[in-house]
């Protein structure tokens, strides 16, 4: 997902003297946008492909991250350039490129619910000591492209598993569930997580990077949350903004079906994390003024060129 941070040093490095061919973050995250969300946001970029589909093979897990279900409708070896070529050559300016194409980027990015990454790796570790040892060691097992594992982004967090998800071994998993989310000001308040987990060598959770806390004992939830000591359940409250809840796991035997939810202020019931759980990421003001300016660049240019 493009940020403000993402954009400026996007902006920043088009300014020092690079060219947008030069940037395959930048090219990649506008080519993913353009994609994404099943066409809900196409109609921005339609000037930009029509005439061509084209995205990049996205091989490496940073950039993986950056897109979402997208990343499965890319076809290997095609030219990653191709869309912000065709929508920055008319501009003819490094800094305007640079505004335009990160603003569309941000600006789609920011327009569909809560995301989601799964992400899977092998690992023989038994149960850990703290809640930061869980989530070096499982960082460190994902970080490994192993057969039978992978990265994905599932529209739904709902009976979620290695084998499910990759067709790959239903033992000796490290899981690495990250959820990016917005609170808009009217939900801010404290809001409820719960997590059904198959962790037979138990896991932790942690908000914004800060741990909420961690279990050591084999966690099987079992479709039920009427054990407490076979699922995670933690309260918090939270600003209007941005936030990423992060869950890391592992699992000896035998990779069941595995749920996360949420229940926000004033509401009673749980709602699982999907593609339509309506927390879209809110925009930052900077994202704002950044897509105000694209917008007028494109204007003057095109006023230019007639």
């Amino acid at each position: 997902m493009a940020t403000a941070g993402t954009i400026k040093q996007l902006v920043s490095g088009l300014t020092a003297g690079a060219t947008p061919r030069a940037y395959p973050r930048l090219q990649r995250l506008a080519a993913g946008c353009a994609e994404s969300h099943g066409g809900r946001d196409e109609s921005m970029f339609q000037s930009v492909h029509a005439d061509e589909r084209q995205c990049a093979s996205l091989n490496d897990r940073t950039a993986r991250r950056y897109h979402g279900p997208d990343d499965r409708n890319c076809p290997n070896g095609q030219n990653q350039g191709t869309i912000v070529r065709n929508m920055t050559e008319p501009l003819n300016g490094k800094i305007l490129t640079a505004i335009v194409a990160a603003a569309l980027a941000a600006s789609v990015g920011n327009a569909c619910a809560s995301t989601i990454t799964v992400e899977t790796g092998y690992s023989t570790a038994g149960s850990q000591a703290s809640a930061n040892d869980y989530r070096s060691v499982v960082e460190a097992a994902v970080a490994v492209a192993t057969a039978g594992y992978g990265v994905t982004h599932p529209t739904a967090f709902n009976t979620v598993s290695n084998h499910g998800l990759f067709a790959g071994p239903t033992t000796n998993i490290a899981f690495e569930f990250t959820i990016a989310f917005g609170v808009t000001a009217v939900q801010a308040g404290e809001w409820e997580f719960r997590a059904g987990t198959d962790f037979g060598h138990g896991g932790a959770v942690f908000l914004d990077g800060v741990a909420l806390g961690f279990k050591s004992n084999d966690m099987w939830w079992a479709g039920s949350y009427g054990n407490p000591s076979q699922h995670f359940d933690y309260t918090s409250i939270l600003a209007s903004g941005n936030h990423v809840l992060s869950i890391y796991g592992l699992e000896g035997c035998c990779d069941g079906g595995q749920q996360v939810q949420f229940r926000a202020p004033g509401t009673k019931q749980f709602t699982s994390f999907s593609s339509t759980d309506g927390l879209a990421e809110v925009p930052e003001p900077a994202t704002y003024a950044l897509f105000g300016v694209g917008l007028l660049g494109l204007g003057f240019a095109r006023r230019r060129k007639t």
